[in-house]
């Protein structure tokens, strides 16, 4: 169900973005409209987000997105696509192994993606960092996530804290508990969720 509703959804929005180029690319030469190549260069946008926040959704839908190997690999995936290209330098890494039986429980690896996907794109927004670092470790109880940067870090007491209260309603969600620190030296998540037994 996931794996054809991933290929249905991502065609037809694939389609939606090579037609809106299409018109693009037969307005130029022509007499210029401004609005209209404004609007779509907006539905192009509009369509790749949706398939790309639809991306999440069909991921959490497939089973296999309990195991705590491929929610590392799929916040591995994202990472080092997401940084490619800026002046940052991404490192992953996990001690659980391909085939492991670690998991969490169902639902919580949608929330855990989009938590840290909000930490990741905050990191390269606002911190001005050069190195960020992501650790997913387990034993035979927990799963602990580590998200680690070099930037500038922020002050608790000035930060706009929509972000913050975001990720912690979604922790809060999920029985998950979260460490913050942050200095000039960087800044830290730690993660720490009970497995699935």
């Amino acid at each position: 169900l996931a794996r054809d509703f991933h290929d249905e959804m991502g065609n037809k929005l694939a389609s939606i973005n090579i037609l809106s180029q299409s018109v693009a690319f037969t307005l130029k030469g022509k007499e210029q409209n401004p609005e209209a190549i404004k609007l779509l260069e907006t539905i192009e946008t509009r369509s790749r987000e949706l398939f790309d926040g639809t991306k999440d959704f069909i991921w959490s839908i497939d089973f296999k997105s309990d195991y705590v190997f491929e929610l590392f690999v799929y916040l591995r995936d994202f990472g080092e696509q997401f940084f490619n290209g800026m002046d940052m330098s991404f490192y992953s890494h996990t001690n659980t192994s391909e085939g492991s039986l670690a998991k969490v429980k169902s639902t919580a690896g949608r929330q855990l993606v989009l938590v840290c996907k909000e930490i990741m794109t905050n990191a390269a927004r606002h911190s001005q960092c050069t190195e960020i670092s992501f650790a997913v470790l387990s034993n035979e109880k927990t799963a602990t996530i580590n998200l680690i940067d070099n930037g500038n870090g922020f002050d608790f007491g000035t930060v706009q804290k929509r972000g913050l209260d975001n990720i912690q309603k979604r922790l809060d969600q999920i029985g998950a508990r979260h460490i913050i620190s942050s200095s000039s030296k960087g800044t830290s998540f730690e993660i720490e969720i009970q497995l699935d037994v």
